[in-house]
């Protein structure tokens, strides 16, 4: 087996302090650090972006852990006090490795409704994510396991833009 390791890692934290040249006077922004490192035989790669800071206008934020079922998607239910979805941060909390969730959008075509995911998360990942302000959120959990019918915790912050 090849060796591969990758390391990932995403802190967002909110800062209610001066920070000069943001749009509203810099008493309102969110600071987000990244770093992504990968080491596989000869491919080597590290991303870094520090204090990353962007205006903030909302002023709510919604918490919550969801479980989500395999074979069918599901909605996560943001609070109308969360009125335009901003950067997000999700972790999906599986213990098993052969478990992942999918989260995505719903689309409605003539006749049909589809999920369509533009992110999966595997046992124990994370990810920021800065979302589309007024789409609504999907989720769908999968396993590789024969006959598995149970489901997975995905764990979401969303924080209002």
């Amino acid at each position: 087996m090849k060796n591969l390791a990758v390391g990932l890692l995403c802190a967002m934290s909110l800062a209610f302090v001066p920070a000069a040249g943001l749009a509203d006077g810099g008493t309102n922004a969110l600071t987000m650090n990244f770093y992504l490192s990968l080491d596989h035989d000869e491919l080597e790669a590290t991303e870094s972006v520090q204090s990353y800071l962007v205006d903030q206008l909302g002023d709510s934020l919604f918490g919550i852990v969801q479980s989500i079922q395999t074979g069918a998607y599901e909605q996560i239910s943001v609070p109308a006090d969360v009125a335009t979805n901003g950067y997000s941060f999700w972790r999906c909390t599986a213990t098993n490795r052969t478990r992942w969730v999918d989260i995505g959008a719903r689309v409605v075509t003539p006749g049909d409704t589809n999920f369509v995911a533009f992110g999966r998360l595997f046992w124990s990942d994370s990810a920021l994510i800065s979302l589309h302000p007024t789409n609504g959120l999907w989720a769908q959990a999968g396993t590789s396991e024969t006959g598995a019918v149970s489901g997975v915790n995905l764990k979401c912050v969303i924080i209002e833009q």
